[in-house]
């Protein structure tokens, strides 16, 4: 696992003794998902659709998750992906039937 992305995982929350730093997890998350680390675009597009540690731009998260489902077959990032376009929200068009394909998707792969 990189060092940029495990660091941003236990500043995210803090952890005893460490105080929670959000913006600095999402840097981190950024400087990880930019060296080629599959699994910090999940956390960069996490971060985007809540507002945790950055303006919340659902949008982009939008575009990060279905990054993150192309190159890394993220199984996370499509239900995440699938839970966006079910209810539509700011920049996701709301959009049902692609997100009943996305979770057939997930249970064909084991996903529950």
């Amino acid at each position: 696992m990189n060092a940029a992305l495990s660091l941003g995982r236990l500043l995210e929350d803090g952890v005893k003794d460490i105080p929670a730093d959000p913006s600095r997890a999402m840097e981190l998350y950024t400087r990880a998902m930019n060296a080629g680390i599959d699994s910090a675009l999940n956390e960069v597009a996490r971060l985007h659709n809540i507002g945790k540690g950055v303006e919340r731009n659902l949008s982009y998260a939008a575009k990060i998750y279905n990054r993150a489902i192309e190159e890394a077959g993220s199984v996370e990032a499509m239900r995440n992906l699938a839970l966006l376009l079910e209810d539509g929200a700011e920049g996701v068009p709301k959009d049902p039937k692609r997100a009943v394909q996305r979770f057939y998707v997930l249970l064909k792969n084991g996903g529950c």
